[in-house]
């Protein structure tokens, strides 16, 4: 992370609502099991989609612009390759997927690349918390025992 560079949007950002805008679920089969099997692998990705400054409409001079960002998260469980030729696992493939936006209001305008390092750093603070709700609260539903989703920690 460059400190420098994010410094003038963590100053000018300030955090207005974060939103679900997408959910997929997508399952192999009806899972037969309540929690992973030992020979199934769960991972967890992130990353950001886009984002964009939203400028005020015409007679809403005066109004703040906005930042819009859209982030995405996901969770799969997926049969562990131990050997290519194996084919026989147990584990089911499941995928939970889900794209958050998060819209922050510009008190001064802020440069591309300065929003884009608060993008990648900053935004993933505030979404995760509601993606690990989202992830754990679809696993419940589907009858499989919640895993673990670990706290937000900056990549550096």
């Amino acid at each position: 992370m460059n400190e420098a560079l994010i410094q003038p949007a963590v100053d000018n950002l300030s955090i207005e609502k974060v939103d679900l805008l997408t959910a997929r679920v997508d399952c192999d089969e009806v899972f037969s099991f309540s929690k992973p099997k030992p020979n199934c692998n769960v991972k967890v990705g992130r990353g950001l989609v886009s984002f964009s400054v939203l400028e005020p409409g015409e007679g809403e001079e005066g109004n703040p612009k906005y930042v819009a960002y859209v982030y995405q998260c996901g969770l799969k469980f997926e049969p562990k390759e131990v050997d290519a030729e194996a084919s026989d696992s147990d584990c089911t493939t499941l995928l939970i997927e889900a794209r958050f936006s998060a819209i922050y209001v510009m008190k001064d305008d802020v440069n591309e690349d300065s929003l884009r390092e608060f993008g990648r750093f900053n935004v993933p603070y505030h979404v995760w918390p509601y993606w690990r709700e989202y992830a754990q609260s679809t696993l419940s539903r589907m009858g499989v025992e919640p895993v673990p989703i670990p706290v937000y920690r900056l990549r550096k």
